[in-house]
């Protein structure tokens, strides 16, 4: 019993994504603000 959920727990981290899932999209780092960059005038 114990050797089953070993390879459940095997088959779920190595062929699906971990404990985190992965991100869909990255970041543009081009046009992505960073900063105060992305806070419209008049706004603190």
């Amino acid at each position: 019993m114990q050797i089953d959920f070993v390879l459940v727990l095997y088959e779920v981290m190595v062929v699906g994504e971990g404990f985190e899932p992965s991100k869909s999209m990255t970041a543009d780092l081009q046009s992505a603000p960073f900063g105060r960059s992305g806070t419209p005038p008049g706004v603190y």
